[in-house]
């Protein structure tokens, strides 16, 4: 059974976090119940938009966010080693500042030269999606290069990385491997993206890639298989 919930039901604001900034984060950083966003601001004031990750972890670090609600950054975390992600909703994650939304490439989890583990669970990952009126963001594939993404640096491999029981809808991909062994995929929904559900990988292997299919928009799943890439 999918667990991940409905737009209605992941609304959290029993907390706030806002003027997040690259390399500010503890070493240890536990979030719940938590929205991270860029805020308004009064009548004159300038509101600097959040271009990068709203995580960004460091090699040391481990991070657990859950029941987090990540709208109008770059991403909901840049973190590829001791991390731990569920229950937790991105969207609105368009750099809507930008007046060429190609300039960006912006995400959703990316564990960029990650070594893992890194478990992914029961989320809504929608970037490019206008939550207040559940509608594609236009033009949101410029921005978005792809909701998961795994990318090798210095020889990196990524290794312990768990995906399951997702919505994961509308990047340019909804999943874009270039690194990974033995990547554990399995019983998530891949709604709509531009170029497609997900990309080859030469390199990758797969420990488990099963029961992910094909959803609509809202997360509705159909009987509609997702190969393996």
């Amino acid at each position: 059974m999918l667990r991940y919930p409905e737009r209605r039901q992941a609304a959290i604001w029993n907390g706030r976090v806002r003027g997040v900034e690259r390399g500010g984060i503890p070493p240890h950083l536990a979030r719940a119940d938590t929205t991270i966003r860029p805020e308004p601001v009064g009548l004159g004031g300038t509101n600097a938009a959040l271009t990068e990750h709203a995580v960004n972890a460091c090699a040391t670090c481990t991070i657990r966010l859950t029941r987090v609600d990540v709208a109008n950054t770059g991403g909901m975390c840049l973190c590829g080693q001791n991390t731990i992600i569920k229950q937790s909703w991105l969207h609105d994650n368009y750099i809507a500042h930008l007046a060429d939304p190609s300039l960006a490439h912006t995400g959703s989890v990316f564990p960029y030269g990650g070594s893992g583990p890194l478990e992914i669970s029961r989320n809504r990952l929608e970037p490019g999606v206008d939550a207040a009126t559940g509608n594609e963001v236009p033009n949101y594939w410029q921005a978005i290069t792809a909701v998961l993404f795994t990318q090798s640096v210095d020889g990196s491999t990524l290794q312990d990385y768990d995906v399951h029981d997702n919505f994961v809808s509308l990047g340019a991909y909804d999943f874009y491997p270039e690194n990974g062994k033995d990547m554990i995929l399995r019983n998530n929904v891949f709604g709509p993206s531009h170029w497609g559900y997900t990309t080859s990988c030469a390199t990758c292997t797969y420990a488990d890639w099963s029961n992910n299919v094909v959803g609509d928009i809202d997360g509705n799943p159909t009987s509609e298989v997702v190969p393996q890439p």
